[in-house]
């Protein structure tokens, strides 16, 4: 006489299917999230560096200055680095959540009302922010810290501190890739900085004083 043998799952053998399930949705959404957040940061680190060739091309034409912090005299108005850099390069106005170079994809989530246009800060330590800064100046660029993500500056239009000094850089600097701030360097260089290694950050930007 044949054994009849059951096709259903036991309970057992039903709980950890759904347990296996549970796992691995949870591996893949894991994964996806990690994927995600790489992505905006490989964006951002495009973005710094498509700002230091615009940067150095300005200083060219501009007897090797950089634009100040904040207070740059561009048709007869004073504006942020930015704008004086937008209007430069000849580059259309950001518009808030639309992609730009100063626009960091991460900033979307971190801002007020999820809403960024413009998302980095320049150095001015040593200054007031209003000093523009002169390449030649400084013998170890790579060692210069010149733009890095900033917090939103609580306008809620989309616009982040546009200038940092030695005193408040902590209070400016925006941790929104996974506790870690990305920086341009005076070189060209751009490194991702963990919010652990805050007095590394603080070397960057010192050494900006002359």
């Amino acid at each position: 006489m044949k054994r009849s043998i059951p096709n259903a799952f036991t309970l057992v053998e039903l709980m950890i299917t759904v347990s296996l399930v549970a796992v691995l949705t949870g591996l893949t959404l894991a994964g996806t999230g990690k994927l995600s957040s790489m992505m905006k940061l490989t964006v951002c680190t495009n973005n710094l560096r498509q700002i230091d060739l615009v940067l150095k091309n300005y200083a060219n034409e501009n007897n090797g200055l950089l634009p100040a912090g904040k207070n740059n005299d561009v048709n007869g108005s004073k504006v942020s680095w930015m704008i004086a850099v937008q209007v430069y390069a000849g580059m259309s106005f950001p518009v808030v959540n639309q992609k730009n170079v100063f626009l960091c994809p991460s900033a979307m989530q971190t801002y007020a009302g999820k809403k960024a246009r413009r998302t980095y800060a320049m150095n001015g330590a040593g200054t007031d922010g209003t000093v523009p800064v002169r390449l030649a100046n400084y013998t170890q660029p790579s060692g210069v810290g010149l733009i890095m993500d900033s917090v939103d500056n609580g306008a809620n239009e989309g616009d982040g501190r546009s200038v940092f000094g030695q005193n408040d850089y902590e209070s400016a600097a925006e941790f929104r890739h996974d506790e870690c701030v990305n920086m341009l360097f005076l070189d060209g260089h751009v490194e991702t900085i963990p919010k652990t290694q805050g007095d590394l950050l603080r070397t960057y930007i010192l050494n900006y004083k002359r």
